[in-house]
């Protein structure tokens, strides 16, 4: 029981230095140690929620640096469109003045 409370106390949202990889140990221990428990089937359902939290953190992190890739790949195009532009304008400036001459 201790150790499920641990567990409970590592991932509980109201904890300001909660640790899901902490409270998942604690969780694990008790299927391990303790099978015939009364916690060890709650313990089982919290691995497999705090798995999950932990992968679908995982997948946001990755979105995460995916998005910041994106935003500097976004930029430099903008930046190259901005200077194929310009030299669009000089090329029309310098066509216009040789068609006068």
């Amino acid at each position: 029981m201790a150790l499920f409370n641990l567990g409970m106390i590592s991932a509980h949202s109201g904890n300001p230095k909660k640790n899901y990889t902490r409270a998942l140990s604690y969780f694990r221990t008790v299927v391990k140690e303790y099978p015939q428990s009364q916690m060890s089937e709650p313990a089982k359902t919290w691995i497999q929620v705090l798995e999950e939290h932990q992968k679908i953190a995982e997948e946001k992190r990755l979105l995460m640096r995916e998005r910041e890739s994106l935003v500097q790949e976004k930029e430099k195009l903008k930046y190259a469109n901005e200077k194929s532009r310009q030299l669009d304008v000089e090329i029309e400036k310098r066509r216009r003045e040789t068609l006068r001459k």
